[in-house]
């Protein structure tokens, strides 16, 4: 288990620009890990590969959360500002639309009558919030949602 000590005899970590630098070893001073096809930062310490956003809250906090979420969506960024300990439900609203929505909008799918349903996810249970005769109406149905039910996790699209 990597413990914090060990981590920071390791590696240096910048919280303004989440970098982390080798202190050791034969990459001194080079800045450590390589972005994975998620483009999250992965960073191999011991044979072991480690998250570079895990790795933050560890370097800064002594602990590793069970979820970590990124605030802007991206997933290489690990300035300790933009990490922040989120449940399940709040990292998934906190996520790029799907790249196949067909309608463009989050939540909103057209059905079988051409309205413009809506409904939301939270905590594992599906919230109807009702159809739609313009879709725009849908979408803002659940933005509006999604705000009351994920406040500072609701992304800014």
């Amino acid at each position: 288990m990597l413990t914090q000590d060990h981590l920071k005899s390791r590696l240096s970590y910048d919280p303004a620009t989440g970098v982390f630098v080798w202190l050791n070893g034969q990459c001194i001073g080079k800045v450590a890990g390589c972005l994975n096809t998620d483009g999250y930062l992965v960073i191999r310490i011991n044979k072991k590969n480690h998250y570079g956003h895990q790795l933050a809250f560890l370097y800064m906090t002594g602990s590793i959360p069970d979820l970590i979420d990124h605030e802007n969506q991206n997933t290489s960024d690990n300035r300790w500002d933009n990490l922040r300990v989120a449940d399940k439900s709040k990292n998934s609203i906190n996520s790029n639309k799907r790249k196949l929505s067909n309608t463009g909008y989050r939540g909103v799918v057209k059905t079988a009558c051409g309205r413009w349903c809506s409904r939301i996810t939270f905590q594992g249970q599906t919230i109807r919030l009702g159809n739609f005769v313009k879709i725009e109406d849908a979408a803002n149905a659940y933005i509006v949602k999604r705000q009351e039910l994920f406040g500072e996790f609701t992304p800014n699209d």
